[in-house]
């Protein structure tokens, strides 16, 4: 097994464990259902996502758009990212379950990063392209993206958040889970990650978003 993808010391595996916070109702029958029917739309879209821009939705009326309009070419998990190292991708464990088609599970990522320089730290990002967006919900894309698949997000209250080169829609959320913290969502054509995260502050983490977006995105 590759070194880098297994944490520094069992507490760090711990820890891990603890902070990947389960998502309840995950056979809330509108949201899944409408899931799973995209999914079965977006597996051949996913296979070859990045060859052309003329299948990918517009973004919802309203949204903040940062950098460029070219859509992403897919996404990279690098080791690291600044000071975030990466611990594990499983994403085979997170979407187990949620009967997404094999054409799309390859793309999806379910990734931990630890912050070197805080053991205090993690950011726990997951997705990819094809990943299942509900049809029903707010016109908000990001929202809707968060509602299915990191439900403790307060999605009525929107923070946006820059995205830098990577461009797309990304915005932050305030997390019932951790009041104190945010848990944040990016979308792009049909390519989407959320993001939440253990001991930063809300101001970290809204610099942070744009930062991890900048290494993950290939544009």
């Amino acid at each position: 097994m590759d070194e880098s993808l297994v944490p520094a010391s069992p507490a760090e595996a711990s820890r891990q464990e603890a902070s990947l916070r389960p998502r309840p109702d995950r056979s809330r029958p509108g949201a899944l259902a409408a899931a799973v029917a995209g999914a079965a739309l977006l597996a051949v879209a996913a296979a070859g996502c990045s060859s052309s821009a003329s299948g990918h939705p517009p973004g919802a009326s309203g949204q903040h758009k940062s950098g460029g309009t070219a859509p992403p070419a897919g996404i990279q998990a690098p080791a690291k990212i600044g000071s975030l190292t990466k611990a594990s991708d499983d994403p085979a464990g997170f979407f187990k379950g949620d009967g997404l088609p094999g054409p799309v599970l390859k793309n999806l990522h379910s990734l931990t990063y630890y912050d070197h320089a805080d053991s205090a730290r993690a950011a726990f990002i997951t997705g990819g392209p094809g990943l299942p967006v509900p049809s029903d919900g707010p016109g908000d894309k990001v929202a809707r993206v968060m509602s299915r698949w990191l439900v403790d997000a307060s999605i009525a209250h929107p923070i946006t958040v820059t995205s830098g080169p990577a461009g797309g829609t990304a915005e932050c959320f305030p997390s019932a889970a951790q009041p104190k913290s945010l848990d944040c969502g990016w979308v792009s054509g049909n390519v989407a990650l959320t993001l939440n995260f253990d001991g930063y502050s809300k101001s970290e983490i809204q610099a942070l978003v744009p930062k991890i977006l900048t290494a993950m995105v290939r544009t």
